[in-house]
């Protein structure tokens, strides 16, 4: 709200509450006798004008010191639309599926690992495919250092452009010999407030309501990308559907 348009509503309370004292104050001159105006307390034009005024300073004093008062907000990212997203969860996959991790923003990668492993084979599954929200892309290296490492990519999620991306949390990995489960993680309850302005308020200052555009929300894309040895055997499970980077199937 602008520093003009913060003022308006207090004007317009300041004349309403002139005319409700200049009301009370006509009724007191006309129905009042001599006598009772010895008896009972009268308000004169003066007092009346004091006390308006002080009420008006009390208020903006109090608008003043509002605006000074330091407060925390949430921060609001730009919302990039459905489309923004799909493109960057399309750049995601297609520099992973390329081998081109150097290409992926860093801000991306939430979780880094390595794993010894000496088994021939690795299987890879998961308990609920129903529920899975992670592609596997797999690359082979060059020699058999004998460990796996592996890179979380999650892309950012926002409801109306607030950023909830740490608030998401990604699938778990359950290792038991050879084989890595993936587990969906369960689901969570995310309860948010968006506070706008009040009708009488945004008359003077044209604002529009938040409620008028409905509400958006778009939810990133998960990769979990795995270098293994060279020689080591994958056995997939059909459900998860595992891209290969290149021959390295």
């Amino acid at each position: 709200m602008s520093a003009v348009g913060a003022f308006i509503p207090i004007l317009f309370i300041f004349l309403i509450i002139w005319g409700i004292f200049y009301i009370i104050q006509s009724k007191n001159k006309n129905q009042l006798s001599q006598k009772h105006k010895k008896q009972r307390f009268y308000l004169s034009n003066k007092r009346i004008f004091w006390m308006v005024i002080s009420y008006m300073l009390i208020l903006i004093l109090a608008a003043g010191i509002y605006a000074f008062i330091p407060q925390k907000q949430i921060p609001v990212k730009e919302h990039v639309g459905e489309d923004g997203y799909n493109m960057i969860a399309d750049q995601l996959y297609n520099a992973a599926v390329n081998g081109e991790i150097e290409k992926i923003d860093p801000s991306f990668a939430t979780n880094k690992w390595e794993k010894k492993f000496q088994e021939k084979q690795l299987n890879i599954t998961t308990t609920n495919p129903d529920k899975l929200n992670t592609t596997v892309v797999v690359e082979r290296k060059k020699t058999n250092d004998r460990r796996i490492e592996g890179v979380y990519y999650k892309t950012t999620s926002n409801i109306d452009g607030i950023d909830i991306t740490d608030k998401i949390p990604l699938d778990h990995l359950k290792w038991s010999k050879d084989t890595l489960f993936l587990v969906p993680a369960e689901p969570i309850k995310f309860s948010y407030l968006l506070f706008d302005k009040d009708a009488t308020l945004r008359q003077f200052t044209k604002e529009p309501s938040i409620r008028d555009g409905g509400f958006d929300s778009d939810f990133g894309s998960n990769i979990l990308y795995l270098r293994i040895p060279k020689s080591l055997k994958i056995i997939e499970s059909e459900e998860i559907g595992i891209q290969y980077v290149g021959d390295s199937n």
